[in-house]
């Protein structure tokens, strides 16, 4: 009975708490820090698109072919150029591509976060822009021209509360966009900024912990931090290919070999074959003897 119960436990112990998750073929260069357009020393959870997927967490993929940095948020195919990165405060300040580019895209499409990784901030607020609306005078709302399919029709940029409004102009299409609440209010409201300022100033997005909080640790143990797509969580991935929870154990840290020290000098014996004879000096008074 004793046997079993022993076997039981050794098996729950190898199945829930393994010592490590699957072995990494990394190399020296993979997973190290990287600097992306004008963002500097970047590491996990950012991954620089190129570099092994495990080296970021889903979701954090930049490509850093330009200046421009973007990430793309595949979930919904949109891409959005990134103007600010907080890894201390977990924050990005982001713009829709699409719509900073062009205020009339050829496609309307509302944005939207993948909700299990981003979430809005306090200092963001809900925007709708509106197209093809019917003409007329609507004094409290700010319109701006827009051509869409060779068509100009009349636009408005409002905020989401302002929708239920019940002098608000009919409008065919609508598309839901975050702003800086600080842009649209002090910005636009007062005419201080248009719509494509408002929209390239971006908005605001933040992440919960994505396991960077553990990276110090990892760095420490000589480890590289990373992203186990086998167990959707954070791993450290380390000298002896093998990606473990939290640190490399002691036995795996690779030490630095030392070269080895320079051989001692020859001492070279004197023999009676490499004894150079020794010339007596000429005397200072030869050929000046006195004349008696």
């Amino acid at each position: 009975m004793n046997s079993f119960v022993y076997l039981v436990y050794f098996f729950l112990f190898i199945t829930f708490v393994p010592n490590y998750v699957k072995c990494f073929n990394i190399s020296a260069n993979d997973c190290a820090p990287f600097d992306c357009g004008k963002f500097k020393d970047l590491h996990y959870p950012f991954r620089k698109i190129g570099e092994p997927n495990f080296c970021g967490h889903p979701g954090f993929s930049l490509d850093c072919q330009s200046d421009d940095v973007q990430i793309l948020f595949e979930e919904m195919s949109q891409r959005f150029r990134i103007l600010d990165i907080n890894p201390k405060g977990r924050t990005l300040k982001i713009a829709r591509m699409d719509i900073s580019d062009s205020i009339c895209p050829e496609k309307f499409s509302n944005s939207s976060l993948n909700s299990s990784i981003f979430n809005y901030t306090e200092k963001d607020k809900m925007a709708a822009l509106l197209y093809e609306c019917d003409e007329g005078d609507f004094p409290f709302f700010i319109s701006f021209p827009c051509t869409v399919n060779n068509i100009s029709t009349s636009s408005y940029f409002v905020m989401e509360t302002e929708l239920d409004s019940p002098i608000f102009p009919s409008c065919n299409v609508s598309v839901m966009v975050p702003v800086m609440e600080k842009s649209f209010k002090t910005g636009f409201m007062s005419q201080k900024l248009k719509v494509d300022d408002v929209m390239e100033e971006g908005f605001e997005v933040g992440w919960s912990s994505m396991g960077e909080d553990k990276c110090e640790d990892c760095i420490l143990s000589s480890g590289k931090c990373g992203f186990d797509f086998s167990v959707n969580e954070f791993r450290c991935f380390c000298p002896d290919d093998n990606a473990y929870a939290l640190s490399c154990p002691s036995n795996t840290i690779s030490i630095p070999q030392q070269p080895p020290p320079p051989p001692p000098p020859q001492l070279v014996v004197p023999t009676i074959d490499n004894i150079e004879p020794i010339e007596p000096a000429p005397s200072e008074t030869a050929g000046n003897s006195p004349t008696l």
